[in-house]
């Protein structure tokens, strides 16, 4: 996970990530995106590892939001959930 990290600050927009939907009718502030990059570990379900991160192309900040197993939630955690993380990670 530590490799995988490193590679994000030389890497934003890695071939094995996506621009993903924005939870509710969140909008974020300008320059900012939201993204998932899909990591495998290992073989099975909990070896599929996801990695939710927002990125400003203005000032290459990346701020992560959540990781998880396709285990844990075969689509991605709540919208309610992720909400609240993005607001108070960029404080808005």
């Amino acid at each position: 996970m530590a490799k995988t990290l490193e590679d994000l600050i030389d890497d934003q927009y890695p071939h094995n990530s996506r621009q993903e939907p924005l939870p509710g009718k969140i909008q974020l502030p300008e320059g900012w995106t939201f993204h998932k990059l899909d990591i495998r570990v290992s073989k099975g379900a909990a070896g599929q590892i996801r990695l939710m991160y927002l990125v400003s192309a203005t000032t290459y900040t990346i701020k992560l939001v959540w990781i998880y197993s396709h285990e844990q939630f075969v689509k991605r955690p709540a919208d309610a959930d992720l909400k609240a993380i993005i607001r108070d990670i960029l404080d808005f």
